[in-house]
């Protein structure tokens, strides 16, 4: 009973720790913990000494505590956490597959004594380095196929978890209506989404067919206008909007300068936001005993630095059979300080060597595992010989979790170019859009002007309406020759830089030469 009692007041305990933190803190970082240690753990919460706190837990506990608070504080953002506390489950004999299970190429880290998983499972094979490699991608298991003990065996063998569980909702019934559950994860937006779309088809509709209803009346009103200046600029005629924009064809300089002050205040705009994201503050640990393999790091400081301060603590480790390798694996070329009769491991292995000195010596530099490929024993025994510790484990971000909003954690390395370089990417789409739909927006104006300003000229060309910016075109029009005769003092000038540049090139200094006689002079004078 005394244990009991001890694991329920642990778990109390967890629960009020887990409550105390979500409630003090707005960012998380949800972390992964394979392969790490008691050690390196502590380190990490060394290092994060501040105003951060490191929890690790079980994947139940945390999803459980977190409900409870949702239900009593009313707080609806935190369940967005749940969903990323996820743990495969086993593949077990007698139940239907949720989904496809594909069991990837590569290699499996088994000795050639398992091959008869693989045949049975008609999985071709081929033996490479001493293990067992599967040669190419097979759909083991279908959706709503049950498992057979012999999948159900090679998934456990190569350490495959490929499902997960949980209650599904199938139908929802609400006051005498039925309808799939999908219809609860639309949103607000999504729902303005569909309503903004068949608003479009509206207008389209009654723009194509002219015919004024209340959303088409907009663009309406919009092309009238368009038509109404288009006259304006070619013409005599005039009206008060019209005026500035004869003005800016007049001097197109105007419209830059008007535009300065706009532009400078996005500018600043996306300084001062990328300056509020890289504001650091410092960190706080605090320990735990409920050890799991998911942790949760909350903080109130830079999310970006915490990831790099958690980074700092990887520690080498060796390559042990049957884990899957994080990274490729590249034996150098040299002295492996091994005797010759350590050479079947090369050979094992295909590894072209020599001896060299009374020692074996690798030839050239040789890929000895791949990244996501099993270790095998052959080459875990190998890299233990040359001591080489090949890999390197710690506490990994897989999710960010920020006021409710949860996101990757590859967003926090984008930088102030990153969001320049997109904000630009959208003011080209919008400029596009604007365009292709003859939509006047600020990004598109400066288009819309030229091309106006190209109409009007076209209409001047092939007319007798004539302004003073046209009246150069129609002259070259009249007579191209002028325009040889205004680009040949250019020409001219482009030939004689090419000439001076060429002679400068063929410049030859003299050189000062002494005859044999005044050698001889010189000797003996």
């Amino acid at each position: 009973m005394a244990v009991k009692r001890s694991r329920a007041e642990k778990k109390i305990s967890y629960d009020k720790k887990l409550c105390a933190l979500l409630s003090d803190y707005s960012q998380i970082l949800v972390v992964n913990s394979d392969n790490v240690g008691s050690n390196q753990l502590q380190n990490i919460r060394q290092g994060l000494r501040g105003d951060s706190v490191v929890l690790m837990g079980k994947n139940t506990m945390m999803k459980r505590s977190i409900r409870v608070l949702s239900q009593t504080t009313g707080n609806e953002a935190i369940n967005n956490l749940i969903p990323l506390l996820v743990v495969g489950a086993p593949a077990r004999v007698g139940l239907v597959a949720p989904v496809d299970v594909v069991v990837p190429p590569g290699n499996t880290g088994l000795d050639p004594s398992q091959t008869s998983f693989f045949q049975v499972l008609n999985i071709p094979t081929k033996i490479n380095k001493g293990t067992v490699e599967i040669i190419t991608p097979v759909e083991l298991i279908k959706k709503g196929d049950k498992v057979g003990s012999s999948e159900a065996a090679l998934l456990a063998k190569l350490g495959i978890r490929p499902f997960s569980y949980g209650l599904v909702a199938v139908s929802v019934y609400d006051n005498g209506s039925v309808f799939r559950p999908e219809v609860l994860d639309l949103t607000e937006d999504d729902l303005l989404g569909k309503f903004a779309a068949g608003v479009s088809m509206v207008t389209s509709m009654s723009l194509a067919v002219s015919y004024p209803t209340l959303a088409a009346a907009p663009h309406m009103f919009v092309n009238a206008y368009k038509n109404a200046l288009s006259i304006a600029v070619v013409t005599e005629y005039s009206f008060p909007h019209a005026e500035q924009v004869k003005e800016f064809l007049k001097d197109p300089s105007k419209f830059a300068v008007a535009l300065a002050p706009v532009a400078a205040a996005e500018s600043a705009a996306v300084a001062d936001d990328a300056a509020k994201v890289e504001e650091k503050e410092e960190v706080e640990e605090e320990s735990d005993d409920d050890m799991g393999n998911v942790g949760l790091i909350f903080t109130k400081g830079d999310l970006k630095e915490v990831r790099e301060e958690v980074a700092k603590y990887k520690v080498g480790a060796p390559a042990r059979v049957g884990l899957v390798a994080p990274v490729d694996v590249v034996v150098p070329p040299g002295n492996t300080g091994l005797d010759p009769s350590q050479t079947s491991f090369f050979q094992v292995l295909n590894i072209p060597t020599k001896i060299n000195k009374g020692t074996v010596e690798i030839i050239t530099p040789v890929e000895l595992i791949k990244k996501g490929d099993k270790v095998g024993s052959s080459e875990a025994a190998l890299l233990a010989k040359l001591g080489i510790r090949p890999f390197s484990y710690g506490l990994v971000a897989v999710s960010v979790y920020d006021n409710g909003s949860v996101f990757r954690p590859e967003v926090l390395d984008l930088t102030e170019d990153d969001l320049l370089g997109k904000f630009a990417a959208g003011v080209s789409m919008v400029t596009s859009m604007s365009l292709a739909v003859s939509y006047p927006t600020l990004a598109a104006a400066p288009h819309m002007f030229v091309n106006a300003y190209k109409n009007a000229l076209s209409i001047a060309v092939v007319t007798e309406y004539s302004f003073p910016h046209a009246e150069q075109v129609k002259e070259f029009l009249k007579d191209p020759s002028k325009f040889a005769v205004a680009l040949a003092p250019v020409a001219a000038a482009e030939s004689a830089a090419v000439a001076n540049d060429a002679a400068k090139v063929e410049e030859k200094e003299e050189v000062e030469e002494e005859s044999d006689d005044d050698m001889v002079l010189n000797l003996f004078d």
